[in-house]
């Protein structure tokens, strides 16, 4: 049962397509280890090549080690290729301030993509289940979060798949059992400071006892919010792009006239998108500030000014002004562009420097590549020269390593966690049609080393680690 329902995930999700690689995320857990087996059990069917991925947070101590290990010994049982990666302490450095839950998935998603480069593998499947999604929605409504917040977690997002979505976990127990597969147990995941914990040791089994398939309904009411997201997002884009006077990278103008004359419904949510389009997220902007701009600005004053968490709103005769902050805005370069040739390129205005040189593919030094993520290599056959490295400019398009298609700039570096006043600080390196890295980040997936690839144009970038 549990093969079938992972077979009809892949198909409705079009996750997989025959002949491709997958990396498969496995901690050690239960959850991984179902995942890693039904995917093999898969394999002659689906036509897949896999290999194993496994981070090590370093935050257990000698657990840690084991449980590496321990999914080591799993994928050579299997046959299969293993990539294992410690986080060094300062790596959690950069991400401290998003809190320990999004600090780990942060670091683990990066030591994933970089594993998942080296071994030329299209996607990463994860082991969420149909637990964790219900866990996400229900963490996520306690702490007051809006709609795009109980869309919950995504099937398919760039280069990662979760074909165990939509099972529930007493049907991973059950898989496990009849199989005889032996996972690690993680003691914290029954320490119930966590919240997630609570939720799952006590919330969902009282709601159980409510309606038994409580699971089931929480995924079909996700799903709801989706579909009118899907239908609503670009109507609410196309208005607020009517009521828009002028736009730059740190300032939006809108017609408040207009405005005044729309629904307060309509009126909240074009004021949400407005926002988001300013700060490239909502964090910190709660119902409470939405509720407080919806009544001051279609009102009847021609000037003033409120203050937003990273943003300043202020009323101009007929406008409605929503620009970043003065500190925020103080902190952002202008754009800039500076040619690139091979050896050592200079980077001003990011006090930087980037080395460029073209090595033949088996000079490649794989644990430079695999250590750091400020050195990477792409397929210098597949380059049309001359190179740049520039900052962002409007309307830039980003082909991740490991997606199908191209997708917005802008959404990349939001889905980042990179803040709006830190965009025009992220390098961009691109030849003459495309953006090749952007670099800390992601590569293209256009231009990714393969095992056809002769020469690889090897790139270096200093002064940005810290």
């Amino acid at each position: 049962m549990l093969l079938t329902s992972v077979r009809e995930a892949i198909i409705e999700h079009t996750m997989l397509r025959s002949g491709q690689r997958v990396l498969v995320a496995v901690s050690g857990g239960l959850d991984s280890i179902v995942l890693l087996d039904a995917l093999h059990q898969l394999t002659p069917d689906l036509d897949l090549t896999l290999a194993v991925g496994h981070v090590n947070h370093g935050l257990r101590g000698t657990a840690s080690d084991r449980d590496a290990d321990f999914v080591e010994s799993i994928a050579a049982t299997y046959g299969l290729p293993f990539a294992g990666h410690v986080i060094p302490e300062e790596a959690w450095e950069p991400y401290r301030q998003l809190g320990y839950e999004a600090s780990a998935r942060a670091i683990r998603y990066e030591a994933l993509e970089r594993m998942a480069s080296e071994l030329d593998m299209e996607r990463i499947a994860l082991a969420h289940t149909l637990n964790d999604q219900a866990e996400t929605l229900l963490y996520r409504l306690a702490r007051g979060t809006g709609p795009t917040g109980l869309v919950g977690i995504p099937a398919v997002r760039g280069p990662y798949i979760r074909p165990l979505l939509s099972v529930p976990r007493i049907d991973i127990e059950a898989y496990a059992r009849e199989r005889t597969l032996a996972w690690r147990e993680d003691e914290s995941n029954r320490d119930l400071s966590i919240a997630r914990n609570r939720i799952r040791h006590r919330v969902i089994p009282e709601l159980e006892a409510i309606n038994p398939r409580v699971l089931n309904s929480l995924q079909r009411a996700s799903r709801l919010i989706h579909d009118q997201l899907e239908v609503c997002g670009p109507l609410i884009r196309e208005t607020l792009d009517a009521l828009t006077l002028s736009e730059t990278a740190t300032e939006l103008r809108l017609d408040r006239e207009r405005l005044a004359r729309l629904p307060s419904a309509h009126q909240r949510l074009l004021l949400r998108a407005a926002i988001e389009a300013v700060r490239g997220h909502l964090r910190g902007v709660d119902c409470d500030h939405i509720d407080a701009l919806v009544r001051w600005a279609p009102s009847d004053r021609l000037h003033g000014s409120l203050s937003f968490p990273g943003l300043h709103i202020r009323i101009q005769g007929e406008q409605l002004i929503l620009s970043m902050n003065a500190t925020s805005a103080a902190t952002e370069p202008p754009n800039w562009t500076v040619p690139l040739s091979l050896g050592l390129n200079e980077l001003p205005i990011l006090e930087a420097t980037l080395e460029l040189s073209i090595v033949p593919r088996d000079a490649i030094d794989l644990d430079d590549l695999r250590t750091c993520r400020w050195t990477e290599g792409v397929d210098a056959d597949r380059l049309a020269f001359p190179l740049s490295a520039r900052s962002r400019q409007s309307g830039d398009r980003f082909q991740p390593i490991g997606a199908t298609h191209s997708a917005k700039l802008k959404e990349f570096l939001i889905n980042h966690h990179v803040p709006h006043e830190r965009r025009n600080h992220v390098p961009l390196v691109c030849d003459r049609h495309r953006i090749l890295w952007v670099a800390g980040y992601r590569l293209s997936d256009c231009v990714k080393i393969t095992a056809s690839t002769q020469r690889v144009l090897l790139m270096r970038m200093k002064g940005l680690e810290s």
